[in-house]
């Protein structure tokens, strides 16, 4: 991302691949065949060749996809990194990560918003399901990554939204069946799916001298816009006490309806890291149901 000083970026420069490929050709056939021109490149001719195209940048995600694809990893970042606010919010139990999972007790229910990085299909030998398609998964998030079951009835259910490197919300029990540490699925989601089912309260945090007269008004306008039966609370930091947080609780008549367009919009104010979707223990609890064994290898 460095080279030409920071002038190109790297859509130019995949598009101007093939140019600076049939450049090299053309000065390689030119110099077998004694026609090396001294100095070309200092010409006008030259300097045109070496020009990179002009073409648009790619989006992050496009940037993202094409180091996956490329290298099998992500370098500039990672695509949970924009969308980490939700899973501090929206994880459970609180602030739950992929990493804990080892800490959490059989059959308890977590939700995650995490990765597909890899899909295994299977068939079902044995039980009421058998003959049917079952997944196993291995899900990541920014912590680290685990494996996962979905059986055959939730599979079904849910099998369009079973993609390699697509970000999802999972609500599940933990396993250790086989001695093999995983989550049982039980329902998987989009963001957006999630965001709008399983918050109980918004959360906007406020630094410094961020919360003026103006900003208050800027943000009662985004909440204006998204009226619903979410509470909003605002956490206060003062500047000259950084030790000190107020919580505020805003009326009623500023609840509102909570999605993604939502939390992006207040994020316009406090930044994307500051707008928390707290989601309630009822959002996993109430879809989550451990599975015990049947012994005929189904655990449906």
């Amino acid at each position: 991302d460095s080279i030409a000083g920071g002038t190109a970026h790297r859509a130019s420069m995949a598009a101007g691949v093939e140019k600076a490929i049939q450049a090299g050709q053309k000065h390689a056939s030119d110099r077998r065949c004694g026609q090396t021109v001294l100095f070309e490149q200092g010409t006008d001719a030259g300097e045109e060749s070496a020009r990179l195209p002009v073409v648009p940048p790619w989006s992050r995600e496009e940037m993202l996809n094409y180091e996956k694809e490329t290298l099998g990893f992500y370098v500039s970042s990672h695509p949970l990194e924009h969308v980490q606010n939700i899973a501090d919010g929206l994880n459970w139990p609180r602030m739950f990560t992929l990493s804990q999972l080892q800490k959490q007790a059989d059959y308890a229910p977590v939700g995650c918003c995490c990765m597909i990085s890899q899909v295994r299909s299977t068939v079902t030998k044995r039980g009421k399901s058998a003959g049917k398609k079952m997944a196993m998964l291995t899900l990541e998030d920014l912590s680290g990554k685990c494996d996962a079951v979905l059986f055959a009835e939730t599979f079904e259910k849910y099998a369009p939204l079973v993609q390699s490197d697509s970000i999802v919300y999972v609500t599940g029990s933990v396993s250790r069946r086989n001695d093999r540490l995983g989550i049982n699925i039980d329902m998987i989601e989009t963001l957006d799916t999630a965001i709008a089912r399983a918050t109980g309260r918004v959360t906007v945090r406020c630094k410094g001298h961020s919360a003026n007269v103006e900003w208050l008004g800027r943000l009662r306008d985004v909440l204006a816009r998204h009226k619903g039966a979410c509470e909003v609370n605002i956490m206060l930091n003062p500047a000259d006490q950084p030790k000190t947080v107020v919580r505020l609780k805003a009326n009623q008549q500023w609840c509102v309806s909570p999605t993604r367009k939502l939390l992006d919009e207040i994020g316009q104010l406090a930044g994307q890291e500051n707008v928390i979707p707290v989601a309630g223990e009822f959002a996993v609890r109430k879809i989550a149901r451990p599975r015990f064994g049947t012994g005929n290898g189904s655990h449906e």
